[in-house]
């Protein structure tokens, strides 16, 4: 089991750091102030219409855990995730809540004894520009493989930050991925490199 996880986590850093390691040094710059202010803080078809329904910004599993500041018409979400909550906060659900949305929204996510959450690489939303996890337990890593809809969606993501955390990948698709690894589309393997300023 732990040859299975250590071979799982080097995939995955090949994953996320392949064609993002020639990125000159000044592409971490940001170029919003807001932006800036929000880094220091110390803290499956989805082409049906699901969208932000009634005066809820996010679905409404997220109301006891999330946090949301509203500036310029951008969305700043910070989510402290306890064990009550784990496994609520979800990407792809998220996703498919904001479809709609004309604003632009950024995630801060802190989990308290590694709580889980669903992010599937390569994290690409139509308005999500700026997901930070710290400290949690990432479940759902290789949901967005082979789904096409990923291919539809354009880059967007500005900031990704992963810290303190741990991958969780099962044993099935880690297989599925070894044998199929010279089908990964370029997309899927370099997720948002054209958009993305800031990879941590």
């Amino acid at each position: 089991m732990g040859t299975i996880m250590i071979v799982c986590f080097v995939f995955t850093v090949y994953l996320i750091h392949h064609g993002h390691s020639q990125k000159n040094s000044t592409d971490t710059l940001l170029g919003q102030d807001s932006l800036i202010d929000f880094l220091n803080l110390d803290v499956m078809n989805e082409n049906e219409t699901v969208g932000n329904s009634g005066t809820s910004i996010l679905p409404e599993s997220l109301n006891d855990t999330c946090t949301i500041t509203e500036t310029n018409g951008t969305y700043f979400c910070y989510c402290l995730i306890d064990k009550n909550h784990s496994g609520l906060w979800d990407f792809v659900a998220i996703r498919k809540w904001i479809v709609n949305s004309n604003y632009e929204f950024q995630f801060d996510l802190k989990c308290v004894n590694f709580s889980k959450i669903v992010l599937p690489w390569p994290i690409k939303a139509k308005n999500i520009d700026f997901v930070r996890v710290k400290s949690c337990t990432i479940t759902g890593f290789f949901t967005d493989y082979g789904n096409p809809y990923i291919e539809t969606i354009p880059d967007h993501l500005r900031v990704m930050d992963i810290s303190d955390s741990i991958i969780l990948c099962g044993l099935k698709d880690l297989m599925s991925l070894l044998f199929n690894f010279r089908e990964v589309t370029e997309d899927y393997n370099c997720g948002n490199d054209k958009t993305l300023q800031t990879l941590g």
